[in-house]
């Protein structure tokens, strides 16, 4: 049905450390790019001191520890050339899959560590809305540093209207030590804008985000398709709180999407209680109306799900919404933080804005949920994503806790005209009721 190629991946009897040379060319699979003359297997390390790398073909690379630094640019399972869409300040590079509609599996795992560091290092893993789920376990710490990035997308995922859906995500990112974003790394979680489905973040201990490090996740939640079959330009939105899921050009009632809060435009009694839920907002922010003819496809802030022992929070997190000329706003996102103990720096702050748009007639993105929750179990968890409720605790509202004061926003985006601006979002501190054993030992 396709093409196929067979690697021989031959095991050193002795475990080995090979450092990427880029011999002529960018192929993981070409013996020539490794000093050892070999291509890694799971007994070997992999070092990456500069130069680009590619992954083309399916399978589950197995390495013991991954050290990539000196600028190195990895493409894993991607076309190796970058694009660019968005507006204003939220200008989304991304890159596509080699086959979105390929199944066969693609993961990495990392026996040790995996550490990207140095100036201009990327990573990119997975590819926008591609079918297959892209996973990324790291048996020991994880850590990023410098300017380091690492862009991981979520695949789509076949029954949306199950939680558990969402629970498991598109992609995962699953650390067996501790998770370190310092200096001014960056890592992207990207869900797919069609289905929603998110990327999941698993620490088995601590998750710190240092002072100038951050989890962007801004536009990167439910956005758009447009099409023209040569009679007209055709929008399709999505998300729970897109206002609608089919447009023509002409319509000028530009609605924002909605989530915590209603988007723009947007009749307060299509979403009476927002979008999601407030406890556990593990969906990412919904698409806003556009002129058609325009060709934005990302629009709403994206989900960050983390679950740890611990969370160290002196960063930032962000799943903001966007919006523009004619581009009512995308809501805010999902950031659904759940961990034993959380600690808040001096500098930490998430936010779930709604997207700012500027014309008349169109309106802003609602604002998204933030909910940060200490000591729920696995049982609570698995009962809020399927109900989003939780018997018991304490809940209180993060703007009625002096220390959180300016260190998260959920506000509605500004709208067109002073009547169109989205409403806030919700944002919230949970400690869930105690006598069982936490999520993460």
């Amino acid at each position: 049905d396709r093409p196929r190629e067979v690697v021989a991946l031959f095991q050193g009897a002795e475990p080995r450390t090979l450092t990427w040379n880029a011999g002529g060319t960018s192929d993981w699979f070409d013996k020539a790019n490794w000093d050892g003359e070999a291509v890694p297997s799971e007994l070997d390390s992999v070092v990456f001191e500069g130069g680009t790398f590619e992954v083309k073909f399916p399978f589950e690379m197995k390495v013991v520890n991954w050290t990539q630094g000196g600028g190195a640019v990895g493409f894993v399972w991607t076309k190796a050339s970058i694009n660019s869409n968005g507006f204003n300040d939220n200008t989304v590079y991304y890159v596509e899959p080699i086959d979105a509609a390929d199944t066969r599996l693609y993961s990495l795992s990392v026996t040790g560590d995996m550490t990207l560091n140095g100036e201009s290092t990327k990573l990119w893993f997975g590819g926008l809305n591609a079918a297959v789920r892209h996973d990324v376990t790291v048996g020991g710490n994880f850590s990023m540093a410098d300017t380091a990035a690492f862009e991981l997308y979520a695949g789509g995922q076949a029954d949306l209207a199950d939680p558990s859906t969402f629970a498991a995500g598109g992609a995962k990112l699953k650390v067996g030590g501790d998770l370190t974003l310092d200096g001014s790394a960056v890592f992207y979680p990207c869900c797919h804008i069609e289905t929603g489905a998110p990327v999941v973040m698993e620490v088995a201990r601590t998750a710190t985000i240092g002072e100038k490090a951050t989890i962007n996740a801004n536009v990167r939640g439910y956005g758009r398709r447009v099409w023209n079959p040569g009679t007209g330009y055709y929008l399709k939105c999505f998300g729970p709180g897109a206002a609608t899921n089919a447009d023509q050009t002409g319509d000028p009632n530009r609605k924002g999407g909605s989530y915590g809060g209603l988007g723009g435009r947007v009749s307060a009694s299509l979403f009476p209680d927002g979008v999601g839920y407030l406890l556990a907002p593990y969906l990412p922010g919904s698409a806003g109306i556009m002129r058609p003819d325009y060709g934005e496809i990302f629009s709403a802030g994206g989900a960050v799900r983390i679950s740890a022992h611990k969370i160290v929070l002196n960063g930032k997190i962000t799943a903001n919404g966007d919006g523009g000329y004619c581009r009512a706003g995308g809501s805010g996102g999902g950031v659904w933080l759940t961990s034993h103990k959380f600690v808040l720096g001096a500098n930490g702050k998430i936010s779930a804005r709604g997207g700012h748009c500027n014309y008349g007639s169109t309106g802003g993105g609602g604002g998204g949920r933030i909910a940060v929750m200490v000591k729920a179990n696995v049982g609570q968890l698995e009962k809020l994503y399927a109900t989003g409720v939780l018997k018991g605790g304490e809940v209180s509202n993060l703007a009625d806790l002096p220390d959180w004061e300016g260190h998260f926003d959920v506000a509605g985006g500004v709208g067109g005209d002073s009547t169109d601006y989205g409403k806030p979002g919700t944002a919230v501190f949970v400690t869930a009721p105690t006598g069982v054993s936490p999520i993460v030992r």
